[in-house]
């Protein structure tokens, strides 16, 4: 699991929508890793220096893959702070995680990013358990209400 999140301030914006920058693969370097219970690796990678260099939306099944889309946070005060969900929805049969045996159909994480900043979320295939062919779905929430979606489908190379 992947995302670069930026710095926030302590207060709360308004957050209007998000601007999807750019889609497709990427490459990145990770910075740290933060756990996320949500996830099925139980990690999410922080990354630096993202670089698209396909908007494709068929993604190789295989390792080191990484995929999903980069957004700028519309709203007011620039700077503030507004909390979001990333949410992967998983094609069946799922990714089982083989060290606690948990199947997750969804990868969730919750975070803050600050309003006027450019964002990614995405996911990349670390471990061969990870990669399961079908559609991926990528959602932005805030709140309860949908900001960005986007499906991938990942398939044999």
């Amino acid at each position: 699991m992947m995302f670069a999140v930026g710095g926030a301030s302590a207060q709360q914006g308004k957050l209007d929508r998000l601007e999807v920058v750019q889609s497709g693969l990427y490459t990145a370097s990770v910075a740290r890793r933060d756990s996320s219970p949500g996830t099925p690796t139980g990690k999410a990678s922080i990354v630096d220096s993202p670089a698209f260099y396909s908007d494709e939306t068929r993604v190789p099944a295989q390792l080191g893959i990484r995929f999903g889309f980069q957004y700028r946070l519309i709203g007011s005060p620039p700077g503030r702070e507004a909390r979001l969900r990333g949410v992967w929805h998983i094609p069946a049969p799922g990714i089982t995680n083989p060290v606690s045996g948990n199947t997750y159909r969804q990868s969730t994480r919750d975070f803050t990013a600050s309003i006027g900043d450019t964002q990614i979320h995405g996911y990349g295939f670390d471990q061969p358990w990870e990669i399961v062919e079908g559609e991926w779905v990528l959602e932005i929430w805030h709140n309860d209400r949908l900001l960005a979606s986007r499906s991938f489908v990942v398939g044999k190379p």
